[in-house]
């Protein structure tokens, strides 16, 4: 398991809304409430005017809502470059 993390100035972005819409939106997708988390993450990436970790996991949502959440899903997804 590979956890992501993203680097940002602290100073500039605490309090920033799109911290806490971020992190809703990750508690939703991990609980497989995919409808909600892509409503979040679609926040999150207007607010910051192009988020590339929320676009990957609206496309995530987006395929899970789709195609269904299979059995034994783990919010987990793998990752190339």
């Amino acid at each position: 398991m590979l956890d992501s993390y993203e680097v940002f100035d602290a100073q500039e972005e605490d309090g920033q809304p799109w911290l806490s819409l971020f992190h809703e939106a990750l508690s939703d997708f991990e609980s497989a409430h995919f409808a909600r988390a892509s409503a979040g993450f679609t926040q999150v990436d207007e607010l910051r005017q192009g988020d590339g970790l929320s676009q990957r996991y609206l496309t995530h949502c987006q395929r899970l809502e789709h195609s269904g959440v299979p059995e034994g899903w783990v919010p987990v997804f793998d990752t190339s470059k």
